[in-house]
């Protein structure tokens, strides 16, 4: 997983640095350094981001949302505004 790709699944799960890194288990700086690519990521924090795409996912279904159905949803966007995330 590139830095770039970590960025985007954070930016999908509508997540801040801080936020997933709490969730992670790490420091918000670890985050930052992934994303830049200062920072290999290794395979656990990989599985880790998946898990939580997979919850995300299931949360959205069990409320009746089919998420890339929704033209309103990050998701479905396809792609990471930089000034934005």
């Amino acid at each position: 997983m590139t830095g770039r790709e970590f960025k985007i699944k954070r930016v999908t799960l509508d997540m801040t640095q801080a936020q997933i890194a709490v969730e992670l288990g790490l420091q918000s700086n670890t985050v930052s350094r992934y994303e830049t690519g200062d920072l290999n990521i290794p395979k656990t924090v990989e599985l880790a981001i998946e898990t939580l795409e997979r919850r995300y996912n299931e949360k959205e279904e069990q409320a009746g949302v089919k998420v890339e159905d929704d033209p309103g949803t990050k998701m479905s966007q396809g792609s990471v505004d930089e000034t934005t995330a």
